[in-house]
């Protein structure tokens, strides 16, 4: 039997990661009517359907699954030999929360340009829960209790909600007590509406107290409104290193929660872990407990 063209078995694992014809037309540089072409002539050579084309929606065959799971392994390690003897620079796509890029990722991404400057990291935000078997990012970062069917995830960091306010706030407390606290201009995101009840009582037994508050859209809104003084916020001190550093946000008490929620790694278990992606995971690994980069600098 001759063996397909390397092309066209490499259109095919595009195709099957990606869930579209389009999308793999485009990673792949080509048009879809190629790609199209490329897929039927191998479907021929092989003498076996390997997937249908529905509406908008690719469907492998049982035969497209099995022929899938063998190429992606063998495409991932011809990557990984060439890469030390080309300048090819390779994207990595991750889908994160808007809060976690911006409040901790990104603060620290300089680290990891310098250790990985031939990935180019394409970060996407959104509240919605991706699917990573079809869209096409590589990972995503989650806030929650990691228990999501269907896919492998990692723990980055558990959250630790502490009480904050700007210091001009701070100074209004006649004493640092939850009694006081609770007497200042309170701060809630509309996002996470549970932070201050888990805060004022971590067993829940309590009935939720009745807190008049400016509530805002999200967590990144709650930050920059207790920076400008309007209230007294609960928030995850993982998330505001460099505020509580410079002194722009104070803690209002000694005490911390530890919330069973954080954010994970999460990504596909059907997919080759790439290069890429396992140098971005060990890369996470050794950031978490470290402060960001010195902005000042």
């Amino acid at each position: 039997m001759r063996l397909p063209s390397l092309r066209a078995l490499q259109v095919f694992a595009s195709v099957a990661r990606l869930g579209s014809l389009s999308r793999a037309a485009g990673s792949l540089g080509v048009s879809a009517s190629a790609v199209s072409h490329l897929l039927k002539g191998l479907e021929g050579q092989i003498g076996c359907r390997l997937l249908h084309r529905g509406r908008g929606k690719i469907v492998l065959t049982e035969e497209g699954q099995s022929l899938f799971l063998q190429l992606e392994p063998a495409f991932a390690a011809i990557e990984q030999a060439v890469s030390g003897w080309q300048g090819h620079r390779f994207e990595l796509r991750i889908s994160t929360l808007s809060t976690f890029s911006v409040q901790w990722l990104i603060p620290r991404l300089g680290r990891f340009q310098e250790v990985e400057p031939r990935i180019d990291l394409f970060i996407a935000t959104t509240p919605r829960l991706v699917d990573i078997d079809t869209e096409n990012i590589d990972a995503a970062i989650r806030w929650g209790l990691g228990d999501w069917a269907g896919v492998e995830t990692q723990q980055i960091f558990q959250e630790k909600l502490i009480a904050v306010a700007s210091p001009s706030l701070a100074g209004r407390l006649n004493k640092p007590s939850v009694e006081s606290i609770l007497e200042l201009p309170l701060i809630r995101s509309r996002m996470r509406m549970s932070d201050w009840p888990v805060w004022l009582d971590p067993t829940g037994r309590q009935q939720e107290p009745e807190l008049r508050s400016t509530i805002v859209e999200s967590q990144n809104l709650a930050i920059q409104a207790a920076l400008a003084g309007v209230g007294a916020v609960v928030l995850d001190e993982n998330m505001i290193w460099e505020e509580l550093t410079s002194g722009r946000l104070v803690r209002l008490s000694d005490r911390v929660v530890d919330r069973a929620e954080g954010y994970w790694l999460v990504w596909s278990g059907n997919r080759p872990r790439r290069r890429t992606f396992q140098a971005f995971r060990k890369w996470l690994q050794s950031e978490v407990g470290l402060p960001p980069e010195n902005r000042s600098a």
